[in-house]
């Protein structure tokens, strides 16, 4: 058991460095992606088997409807992963309420869709696409008991901007967030 922990939280450390060094390489527009067919279904899959301890370890209860047909889809692995975690990192940081998380993929009209949800303290509509901005954090609420570097959604627009896609936020059913990211089929 020790030895998986000090693994998943190397990962974990790892991930919040690179987060930092991608934000370099895209400020300096040296950031390049190797998009090409991957299998997103299991991409997604791997990324929350990865995770699953660190989400445990936080007391949060995981759902996931996976679409398993998702096998060729024009996209860059590790960025998809990155996305997905800084996505479930920001679920771990603002629900203090209740520790929910879900995460959907299915195909929808000619995209790859990626939902990720939370039950936590969301995100006031007028702020939602400051969010997006590099070290842009939510000014009242939870936030100021959080702590954070204001990089993650920004990465993940650039990710998925990068991708020709984009990112929705809405308010989920029960209080919180859902962020949806589209990603194209077609290249």
């Amino acid at each position: 058991e020790v030895p998986r922990i000090i693994n998943v939280e190397s990962e974990r450390l790892a991930h919040l460095i690179n987060n930092i060094l991608d934000m370099g390489r895209i400020d300096q527009g040296r950031k390049v992606y190797d998009i090409r067919p991957i299998d997103l279904s299991a991409t997604v899959q791997n990324t929350l088997t990865a995770y699953e301890f660190h989400l445990k370890k936080n007391g949060f209860r995981v759902e996931s409807d996976l679409a398993k047909d998702l096998t060729q889809v024009p996209a860059d692995a590790d960025a998809m992963t990155q996305a997905l975690l800084n996505l479930m990192e920001n679920a771990i940081k603002y629900s203090d309420r209740e520790k929910y998380l879900r995460v959907a993929l299915r195909r929808d009209d000619g995209f790859a869709v990626i939902e990720v949800e939370d039950r936590g303290c969301g995100i006031p509509r007028d702020e939602r696409d400051r969010v997006f901005e590099k070290f842009y954090r939510v000014e009242r609420g939870l936030v100021h008991n959080v702590k954070g570097s204001g990089l993650g959604l920004a990465l993940v627009k650039h990710i998925v901007d990068a991708h020709k896609g984009r990112i929705d936020i809405t308010e989920a059913p029960e209080r919180g967030t859902r962020f949806t990211l589209r990603i194209p089929l077609q290249g």
